[in-house]
């Protein structure tokens, strides 16, 4: 599968779009908490969320939390869901 071997992280903004929750498994393997925005790993992390997965969740609100929260904003705004609206709300 082309998200796998990518380096695009438009590649994975748009498949989960496509796949929705069918690509879950996949983003778990490539997500990770922490990564800026503009990597595989972040994007990654904010489609999870945005298909409802409570663990990326958690991590974006321990992420807006810390030192990280510009990075974890970022990720948010690409979510663009009530929750995510209001965790940058505050």
């Amino acid at each position: 599968m082309q998200m796998e071997s990518t380096k695009d992280a438009n590649v994975i903004l748009r498949a989960a779009a496509i796949g929705g929750p069918l690509l879950i498994p996949e983003l778990r393997k490539l997500s990770l908490p922490k990564a800026s925005v503009e990597t595989v790993a972040g994007v990654a992390q904010a489609s999870l969320a945005k298909l409802g997965d409570e663990v990326a969740y958690a991590q974006l609100a321990s992420e807006l939390a810390s030192k990280d929260a510009v990075s974890a904003i970022k990720k948010l705004l690409i979510v663009n869901t009530e929750k995510s609206v209001s965790m940058i709300m505050g």
